[in-house]
């Protein structure tokens, strides 16, 4: 099963042990942009990928693409 950028960074959040409030501070973005990206109502940018993966890279991988 192939999950959604979305779903992938609701995985990684839960795996790295961060909150949505704990990832809003790190990439600021805002928890309810987090919150509507995970749940598939709006896509992540890619500005967005970007922030996430400044603080993340060893997350690049599977979260940008699924790999």
């Amino acid at each position: 099963m192939k999950l959604i950028a979305g779903k992938r960074l609701h995985a990684m959040r839960l795996l790295t042990g961060l909150t949505r409030d704990d990832l809003d501070s790190l990439i600021g973005v805002g928890y309810n942009r987090i919150a509507s990206v995970e749940n598939g109502r709006a896509r992540m940018s890619v500005d967005e990928l970007g922030n996430i993966l400044d603080v993340f890279p060893e997350w690049s991988d599977w979260l940008a693409r699924g790999m």
